[in-house]
C-alpha cells in the first residue's frame, strides 16, 4: 500500500464523491497532513479531537460537498467544501 504522498509509476487516479466508508481514511489524513504537510503529532497530541475539528461539520453536515482522491483503491487525499453564500450573515 502506498503512503500518502507517494507516487507509484503508473498509478490511476480517480477523483469520486466522498462515501462514508472514506470517513477514518480522511481522519486520518488529516491528522498526517496537518502541520504543514507533516503529521500533527509534535503540536498537538489528540489526534482525535484534531481530525473532529477539522473534518467532522463538513462529513456530517455537507458530505456530498467533499471529494476524495484514490490510487489503486487507497483514498490519497480530498477536498471539503461548504455552501455558505454569505446570505447567512447578510453580505
Amino acid at each position: 500500500m502506498s503512503e500518502v504522498g507517494e507516487k507509484t509509476p503508473g498509478a490511476e487516479l480517480l477523483i469520486r464523491a466522498y462515501r462514508a466508508g472514506d470517513r477514518a481514511e480522511l481522519r486520518e489524513i488529516c491528522c498526517d497532513t496537518g502541520f504543514l504537510g507533516k503529521p500533527i503529532d509534535a503540536v498537538f497530541s489528540d489526534r482525535e479531537l484534531f481530525a473532529d475539528f477539522l473534518t467532522d461539520y463538513y462529513l456530517d453536515e455537507e458530505p456530498d460537498l467533499a471529494v476524495v482522491l484514490e490510487s489503486e483503491g487507497v483514498v490519497q487525499g480530498y477536498v471539503l467544501g461548504l455552501s455558505f453564500s454569505g446570505e447567512e450573515i447578510g453580505l
